[in-house]
Parts: structure tokens; C-alpha cells; sequence
């Protein structure tokens, strides 16, 4: 079973203040400095504690919060939200791919969240022990 490393949920074009946003949000979000384009960005960041995020939290996330990102972006308040899920990547493969279950990949739709998955480059522990 394949674990993540972290999801970040990105809105781009977001057309209210921090505050308004956070308030139809019901979280706080980090702010990102706007675009050269002058469009505002936000979003949250979920590291795990035990260095994965399980793929029953990523669906649990998505349902805590999907209805209200579901409105904001319906309501032209963001353009667009996506979650970014991070998978290790260890160097000594040379392909990589994961499935991600089919309930994340309704509920995001659903909640007009699209989904993109970054790898990032992990060396394997010793399994000499």
C-alpha cells in the first residue's frame, strides 16, 4: 500500500482578502504572495507526523473540507483548487507510478478538486540489518 508524503491543497486566482477566505474556508490558509499577473494564490499544507499521510486521512481530508471548496470555486471566489499529493521516489528505480484509490478520485471531482501527484527522490534505508 502506497503512502504519501504530504498533500497540499493550492487555489489559484482567489478573488477575496486572507480573512474573507479563510471564513468561507473554516481554516486558516498559508497566503501566497500574488502572481506577476497580480492573481492571489492560497494553500493549506497537511504534513504527517509519522512521516506518511495514509490514503484513508487523504480521503478524510477531502471530506471535511470538500463542500466548501466545491462552493468557493463554483462561487468564481478561487479559478481553481488542487490537491497535490507527494509519493516517495526511490533513486535506484527507474519508473514510478501509483494508483490513487477510486474513492479520493470521486470525492475530489466531486468537490471540483483536481488531483496532481509530485514525486520526490527518497533513498531506501539500509536493509543490511
Amino acid at each position: 500500500m502506497v503512502e504519501t508524503m504530504g498533500i497540499i491543497l493550492r487555489f489559484r486566482d482567489i478573488s477575496i482578502a486572507q480573512e474573507s477566505f479563510e471564513e468561507r474556508l473554516r481554516c486558516s490558509v498559508q497566503w501566497v504572495r500574488k502572481s506577476p499577473a497580480g492573481s492571489q494564490a492560497a494553500q493549506i499544507n497537511k504534513s504527517p507526523d509519522d512521516g506518511f499521510i495514509h490514503w484513508s486521512e487523504v480521503a478524510a481530508f477531502i471530506r471535511a473540507i470538500g463542500d466548501r471548496v466545491a462552493s468557493i470555486v463554483d462561487g468564481g471566489v478561487a479559478s481553481a483548487a488542487e490537491l497535490d499529493i507527494g509519493l516517495p521516489f526511490s533513486g535506484d528505480s527507474m519508473v514510478a507510478w501509483v494508483t490513487i484509490p477510486a474513492e479520493i478520485c470521486e470525492a475530489a471531482g466531486r468537490c471540483r478538486i483536481a488531483l496532481t501527484t509530485t514525486y520526490y527522490l527518497t533513498s531506501r534505508e539500509d536493509e543490511s540489518d
